[in-house]
This record gives structure tokens, sequence and C-alpha cells, in this order.
């Protein structure tokens, strides 16, 4: 079966795709190509942002101070300061903030580090719908499961009704197609550990690993490639290059730092995060990342559609 067989190179980024279930063209690939450079670039300057930070002295009083300290002035600046309160939680008072900048930064290197890498994003569309696809073949037997696979989407019978209740098969698979496409409609984006990765955790330790539990870790190297749905966030034309790079900076994040999804920041819980949880939390380091990129608080993926003042494909 056809599930992200194709690929193609441009310096370290590697795309993958399906010729069969991904919808991948020439300006799909310059997008993607674009939003993985601003994607880096957004970690670079947010990084540099956070060492500046570090240095500033009002980080070691321990006392109530503003965004400027009175003594040598050393600004912090408020867009700064706001977006780290915001997509971090850190407190008011700066002078608790130097181990939480730390552990950012030192997050955000591993993702720098991480895309500066060969990096490899796959399509998670034609995952989605591949999957539900294996599980509606895994019924048949071997040897008509390339038929079965072949004739899938065509409206007219085989001649001869070769395996007899073909018909009532190619409609299976047809809902099975429908329901991996609005499955992936619902994700922008994954990073899954790998397969053997998963057979060798007990089932009863999965939800740990796998899930919200931070006494458990997984690797970069436990886990597969970055996947991006190219169909919502590549082919709509609405979908500005600062959205991707948004969702590739969360899906780094979850891949090189082991971030996990908290809360994501359209949702209500993005607002109840504990600062133990934001300092993990993917979303927070992707809308975090790319506002300090811009130099303004973007609190959700309609920000970057309706922003004035930037230019969110640069």
């Amino acid at each position: 079966m056809a599930q992200n067989t194709a690929r193609e190179t441009f310096g370290p980024l590697t795309i993958k795709y399906s010729p069969l279930y991904s919808q991948f063209d020439a300006d799909a690939r310059l997008k993607l190509v674009c939003s993985f450079d601003l994607a880096k670039r957004a970690v670079r300057d947010a990084l540099a942002v956070l060492d500046a930070i570090q240095s500033q002295p009002d980080l070691n009083m321990g006392t109530l101070v503003s965004t400027q300290h009175p003594v040598t002035g050393a600004a912090l600046g408020a867009v700064p300061y706001q977006i780290l309160r915001f997509h971090f939680k850190l407190p008011h008072d700066r002078g608790g903030w130097r181990l939480d900048i730390l552990r950012i930064t030192n997050n955000l290197r591993q993702i720098h580090l991480g895309l500066s890498k060969p990096v490899v994003i796959a399509d998670a569309h034609a995952t989605l719908v591949g999957r539900e696809v294996r599980a509606h073949f895994a019924r048949f037997p071997a040897e008509e499961q390339d038929f079965e696979l072949n004739k899938m989407l065509n409206p007219h019978l085989p001649e001869g009704e070769l395996w007899g209740s073909w018909l009532e098969r190619n409609q299976s698979a047809k809902k099975a197609v429908h329901t991996g496409f609005v499955e992936s409609l619902q994700a922008a984006g994954f990073v899954a550990p790998k397969k053997a990765v998963v057979r060798a955790v007990p089932e009863a330790d999965r939800a740990k690993v796998f899930g919200k539990d931070r006494s458990a870790h997984l690797t970069a190297d436990a886990k597969g490639s970055m996947h991006l749905n190219f169909w919502s966030l590549l082919l709509d034309k609405r979908i500005k290059n600062a959205s991707v790079a948004h969702t590739i900076i969360h899906e780094a994040a979850h891949k090189f730092c082991d971030a996990r999804d908290f809360a994501y920041a359209k949702d209500l819980d993005y607002f109840q995060m504990t600062k133990a949880q934001a300092i993990m939390n993917a979303d927070s380091y992707g809308l975090g990342a790319v506002s300090l990129y811009y130099k303004r608080l973007l609190t959700s993926d309609d920000d970057l559609l309706s922003a004035t003042g930037i230019n969110a494909n640069a």
C-alpha cells in the first residue's frame, strides 16, 4: 500500500508523502520548505531573546520588579514579558524566573539542535487514512490485498466477480478512507513512538510512557518522523507559513524535548495549566517561539491568520 513511500530532500529536510493519498504539488512543497526555514529562524531568534534575559541582573533579585531594572536600566521589554507570562505561566515577579528561563531555554535549544540536523516530515493525512485502510485490508487473504487496493476507488465491478463479494468489500474500503480522512482533519500533526518501542513497553505502562505522565520519558531516537497534515496545512491558501511553522515547532517539541499535550492554545485548559505543565507543553513552544520571533503576543492560529503588521509568510 502506498503510504508516504515517495520522498524528496531539500537540504536537511526530507519530505515523505503518499502518491495515493497526499495532495502534494509544487505550491505545497514550496510552502512546507519555507515554513520549515521559518520555524528554524523563529526558534533561533527566541533563543536569542532568552539568552539576553538570562544575562539581566533582576532575575536574581528575588523581589517584585518591573520589566526594567531600576538601577541598570536593563529592559526585558513589555512584549517578551507578556509572551513568556502568557505561554509559560511565569509569575509576575521576575525575581523567580531564573530556573524557569533556564528550563525553557534548554528545551528550545534541543528543538533548535533537532531542526538543524537531518529531519523527516511525513504527511499525517496519508498516515491516518492509510491506517484505516490497512485495518480494512487485514480481514482479507494476502493474495487479495493487491487486487483490493487497485480496485478500491474504482466504481466498476471487476470482470467475472473474481472474489465474490467484492462490491461489499469495496464499499467498506471507501468507508475506511472516509473515516481516516475525517480523523486526519482533526490532527494538524503528530509524533508517535516507533513500533518497536511500543511493542517493548508493557501494556500496563503505555498510558504513562505515551501520555502526560512526566515521570516517564522517551528520547528523540525512540520516536518516528514528525507528521504534518499536508491536506489541511499546505493546500489551504488561508493558512500562512507562520501557522505551519508553529505546528512544526509544536511537533519538534514532542520529538526533541519530550513535551506533552497538556493543553492547546485554542482550549480553555490552556489558561489553567500550571507553570510546570506549561514549560513542558508543546503548544507553548510552538506559539511562544513564533510570538517572540514576530515580537507580538500571538495566542492562537487565528492571530496568525488575521495578524496585521507582520509578514506571516516571511
